[in-house]
């Protein structure tokens, strides 16, 4: 099965020390694209609702608009006009090893 994941720590393109600052940090040995999303959507959400003097649900979207941008875990957090997060997407083979699966990087 092939699937579309924010990052992968195996090739983690971008050069970010992100991954060992958080495992540091949350002394977890695990940091995947699910971190880097939360990570991502939180910074976003903080800064939309900072750069309000009265943060509305309504004025939190207008802000996450197409020219809105903040630093991310890896690379600054935009968004496309359709609303959508305007960054890379990895594609991932998902390969069963041993008990557990785990996501193997497609090659170009």
């Amino acid at each position: 099965m092939i699937v579309a994941i924010a990052w992968d720590i195996e090739v983690n393109e971008a050069g970010s020390d992100f991954p060992e600052r958080s495992q540091k940090l949350w002394g977890t040995s695990s940091v995947n694209w699910r971190t880097i999303s939360a990570y991502d959507a939180l910074q976003a959400l903080g800064k939309a609702i900072d750069d309000q003097a009265q943060p509305t649900r309504e004025g939190v979207r207008e802000e996450l608009s197409s020219n809105f941008s903040t630093p991310g875990a890896l690379r600054a957090v935009k968004f496309l006009d359709s609303g959508d997060y305007d960054g890379d997407i990895q594609l991932v083979e998902v390969v069963k090893i041993s008990d557990r699966y785990d996501f193997v990087p497609l090659k170009p």
